[in-house]
């Protein structure tokens, strides 16, 4: 067994293909192939199952994997050591919520010119976060829930070995901007919004949680979709469109002029994960505490 061939079956577990894998690592296929058979062969059994649907793992692969993670995380700081240099790591698996990115901008605001980085943040889906963290791919996951899931979330979690910490429980609220035509008006009721355009993200979550979807009755023939948190909030900003989010912090409401109404008492659970194996780093932790921070001032 040698590091190259366990940086070689986590890229295929990364990519879920061999070909794609092949394609990053700039190999040849069947060599990559072979790589990973003669792994399997020495391990006894099977890392991957493979189909025309494509690859996954095995039952005893994640186990592999999940080592083999570990085991290059602590051969790069070997390596690191040895070169007498310290590279300051965070990656981060978060979300599009902007408090949890705005910590992320303070957190390499902090660490600019404090030697060789790698920093990095992804927008994952819960389940992708999870994967990862279970990997050692990042370092830190944050997600967004409803209370209501928050046992299941928890389970899933101590499956994979994980930690979850409650950091926020955030108000959800209807979101409109300056050139909205309620926007200044001194009473508004949840069905004046018939008539206007919802925007939600692509997948549609907000309108997958019941309780919202009964709350706003949207009209679904008047839905736009987006990717990302900036292109959502420039449409609200700068149209007649709506949508729901997470409360903001107040400097995030007055760059984009948001009014904000409030939902009852529908909340979100901001959750933190961790691995329980491995204590967070020093970059981690100061993140998760700029989070924090991000979150009081709601």
């Amino acid at each position: 067994m040698t590091i190259q061939q366990l940086q070689y079956i986590l890229e295929v577990h990364r990519t879920g293909s061999i070909s794609k894998a092949a394609n990053n690592l700039y190999l040849a296929q069947p060599n990559l192939s072979n790589a990973i058979r003669s792994l399997e062969q020495e391990l006894g059994f099977p890392v991957f199952i493979r189909s025309n649907k494509g690859i996954r793992p095995t039952e005893q692969g994640l186990l592999v994997l999940e080592e083999a993670g570990q085991m290059l995380e602590s051969y790069e700081r070997m390596l690191r050591t040895v070169e007498q240099t310290r590279a300051v790591r965070c990656r981060i698996g978060g979300t599009s919520y902007a408090p949890v990115c705005e910590a992320y901008i303070q957190l390499c605001t902090e660490y600019e010119g404090q030697g060789q980085l790698d920093f990095s943040y992804t927008t994952l889906p819960f389940s992708d976060a999870l994967e990862k963290l279970y990997l050692s791919m990042i370092d830190v996951a944050i997600t967004i829930a409803r209370p209501a899931s928050h046992s299941e979330v928890l389970k899933m979690a101590e499956s994979r070995g994980i930690a979850v910490e409650q950091i926020g429980l955030v108000p959800v609220v209807l979101r409109i901007g300056p050139k909205h035509p309620l926007y200044s008006e001194p009473e508004i009721r949840l069905s004046d919004f018939r008539s206007y355009t919802f925007v939600d993200y692509t997948g549609n979550p907000f309108l997958q949680d019941e309780e919202l979807r009964t709350l706003l009755q949207v009209n679904m023939d008047r839905i736009v979709r987006v990717d990302d948190r900036a292109s959502k909030s420039r449409l609200v900003a700068n149209s007649q469109m709506y949508s729901v989010g997470c409360k903001l912090p107040p400097r995030l409401n007055q760059r984009y002029g948001f009014r904000n109404i409030p939902l009852g008492d529908i909340h979100f659970l901001i959750l933190a994960l961790t691995r329980k194996k491995q204590k967070p780093s020093p970059e981690a932790q100061r993140y998760l505490e700029l989070l924090r921070d991000e979150l009081a001032n709601l």
